[in-house]
């Protein structure tokens, strides 16, 4: 029977599988992989990749011949630290974790990463040892996680680490309910052990963001988080350890994504003098596609590395001559963010699509860097390009400054007045000619407010109104990571403006209380929360022809029995039930407070008011109230109580209880509605 002709780029990559040349696909097998950015990828094409991450959690094999295989193995026995025998590595097999898992850690690195400017957050690759009930991993034919709740190792492959099973089998940690891996291999080995009757033993690689570690020596079992400004601990060998070990921690209860088993799993043989040179042959992969179209994309045949021997390296990107890691930044000229992991877990030469498009199409005879053609104004950075046009300039203020004469052709530089509301004075110009926005640092500082998350470059300016962030990065790694509550400074406007309707609106005879320096805080509910909310502000604008449904901010005191808020280190929420301030921000309110006028949820225009209600249990020296935003809609005003009321009378939206002699001292604005209602800042004050 006549062979198939397979002609073009098809017929290169099949040559170079043959002759070794190239690596197969993880998931199919039948296909070498592809090399995107720089960096080659697990898998054929873009339908193995959605097959796999579709299907995960699961844990592809890697042959013995693939350069992971090697790498890992290196590490496994350089890292190995004990007098022993170092143990044969037989197998390994590449983690690929849920979604949301994956989601969540990298949502946590980028934040570390941001927050301690530390590239990647610091993520290394360390070993964790724990137990196997199963034999999961020992050959081909047995990849499947297993559902024993006694598999600690399939637990974590399906759910990741978890806190809350911290110590169910150890019940001890040097350094408190943690995370515990280590970068000796020899070290994890010690906590290794077999129940399902494998003749192998199993270890995690995992990706781990320590990033600000703090080192210690001396025991301290009683932490339950790090220390302040550190977000992991490093037990140094020393006093009482003999090896290292690197420990993540977060509150009790609190399922930890801070750590990832999305690296590999091996299973080891275990050592002895006489195998540990033993020859392995080559194992089959497990294929999720199919032969007819796995493999076909041609915009990823045409991607496939080409033939040549892996010992002469891999080609990177043009624009960036340097190999990618996690810690890799973006190749753009002026640009510090990290590079884009894409989903297959390699890494691109740049953090966005935008600044990978404009260093491809701006090549001309003006002045470049590494190929990018520089602003005809600054010459520092590159032209902005938008579709196919390339501009002149790298965006509209140098554009403006240009045809204003601000800088000229002869480099003259004319200084503007600073944007500081009220100031007069000269823009600063810097040594390298270029105009600031302002005279000074303060009156930049006192301008420009920075984002509420990453606290690094300034907000922007959407539909004529300021955001709270300075990218949709930002946005959605917040809205992704809600509910959570966000720190706002004193300089900026909002902090101003909560805090000026907090004082006017304090009508009782007592001292006006001070906002502490660090007291307002602005809330993110969860996002099914902020959808039924705005759903209905929509449906009421609409039913009432009132602009934005009537909605107003109104104070709502209620019983705290932590420290949320208390300083800008304390903004993650308690799990007590009894909390409500917590659990308002976490779930948002609930109908049910019995009042005049029914069981409903009351807010009230006085701060002072509020006050009333607010209750410390929790030992904090300050007290604490909620700013909501509340959609009244179309009120109807009362000044008798009417306690049998379970909603607002007929072609009403909410009721409003209005000062009268002998029954309401202040105003009470009442709705019947869970999604009327959502909490928008945490106050703190002095008591």
């Amino acid at each position: 029977m006549r062979e198939t002709c397979i002609c073009g780029p098809e017929r290169r990559a099949c040559e170079a599988l043959r002759n070794g040349k190239a690596e197969n696909c993880l998931s199919c097998s039948k296909w070498p992989k592809v090399t995107l950015n720089g960096k080659l990828s697990d898998f054929c094409s873009k339908r193995c990749s959605k097959i796999t991450f579709n299907s995960a959690p699961l844990i592809l094999h890697i042959n013995v011949s693939m350069e992971s295989f090697e790498d890992v193995s290196k590490q496994f026995r350089s890292q190995w630290k004990h007098p022993t025998h170092v143990p044969t590595v037989i197998k390994i097999w590449k983690i690929f974790c849920d979604k949301q898992h994956n989601d969540q850690f990298s949502r946590y690195r980028l934040s570390v990463e941001r927050t301690r400017e530390i590239p990647g957050g610091n993520s290394k690759r360390r070993w964790h040892g724990t137990t196997r009930a199963c034999k999961i991993g020992d050959s081909e034919i047995q990849p499947a996680v297993c559902n024993s709740s006694v598999c600690s190792l399939c637990g974590i492959i399906k759910t990741s680490f978890r806190l809350a099973k911290f110590g169910h089998r150890t019940n001890f940690g040097r350094f408190g309910a943690g995370i515990y891996t280590s970068a000796t291999s020899s070290k994890a080995n010690d906590y290794v052990q077999e129940q399902g009757g494998s003749p192998y033993k199993a270890m995690l690689l995992s990706d781990v963001v320590m990033g600000k570690a703090i080192k210690l020596t001396v025991d301290s079992p009683s932490l339950t988080q790090p220390p302040a400004g550190y977000d992991s601990v490093v037990g140094e060998p020393g006093r009482s350890l003999n090896d290292d070990e690197a420990i993540v921690l977060a509150p009790p209860l609190v399922v930890s994504w801070r750590i990832q088993p999305s690296k590999l799993l091996r299973v080891i043989r275990r050592a002895a003098p006489s195998d540990r040179n033993m020859i392995r042959t080559s194992s089959i992969a497990l294929a999720l596609g199919d032969e007819e179209s796995c493999g076909r994309d041609a915009r990823w045949l045409q991607s496939v590395q080409t033939a040549r021997p892996r010992s002469e390296g891999r080609t990177t990107s043009a624009s960036c001559q340097q190999s990618y890691t996690p810690n890799a930044t973006c190749c753009y000229p002026g640009c510090h963010k990290g590079a884009w992991q894409n989903p297959d877990g390699s890494y691109s030469s740049f953090c966005s699509k935008k600044h990978r498009d404009t260093m491809q199409q701006s090549n001309g005879p003006s002045p470049s860097v590494g190929g990018a053609k520089l602003c005809k104004n600054c010459h520092l950075r590159p032209v902005y390009v938008d579709a196919n046009r390339m501009h002149e300039f790298c965006g509209n203020r140098c554009h403006d400054a240009f045809q204003g004469g601000i800088r000229g052709a002869q480099g003259i530089v004319r200084a503007g007045i600073c944007k500081l509301p009220g100031c007069q004075k000269p823009v600063y110009v810097g040594p390298n000619g270029k105009p600031s926005d302002y005279c000074s640092r303060s009156h930049h500082a006192q301008g420009v407010e920075l984002c509420l998350l990453c606290r690094q470059r300034p907000k922007v300016i959407i539909n004529g109104k300021m955001s709270d962030f300075c990218s949709n990065r930002c946005k959605d790694d917040t809205f992704g990571s809600t509910p959570v509550i966000l720190n706002i400074s004193p300089d900026m406007a909002s902090f101003q403006d909560v805090s000026k309707q907090f004082t006017d609106q304090w009508k009782h005879s007592t001292t006006k209380p001070a906002i502490v320096k660090a007291g307002i805080w602005k809330v993110y509910c969860h996002k099914s929360h902020t959808d039924a909310f705005m759903s209905y502000k929509r449906h009421v604008e609409r039913n009432t022809h009132i602009t934005g449904g009537n909605s107003r901010r109104r104070w709502h005191g209620t019983t705290r029995t932590c420290t949320i808020g208390d300083s800008e280190n304390k903004g993650a929420l308690c799990k007590d039930a009894k909390c409500s301030i917590c659990r308002i921000i976490e779930f948002s309110f609930h109908k049910g407070n019995v009042g005049v006028f029914g069981p409903g949820i009351y807010t009230s225009a006085t701060s002072s008011n509020s006050n009333a209600y607010v209750k410390n249990l929790g030992g904090s020296p300050y007290k604490a109230m909620l700013l909501n935003d509340v959609v009244l809609g179309k009120t109807i005003k009362m000044t008798n109580s009417s306690t049998s009321l379970t909603e607002p009378p007929h072609g009403y939206n909410s009721v409003i209880g209005e000062p009268a002699s002998g029954r309401l001292d202040y105003d009470e604005a009442v709705v019947y509605r869970n999604d009327a209602i959502r909490p928008l800042f945490l106050i703190i004050y002095n008591g």
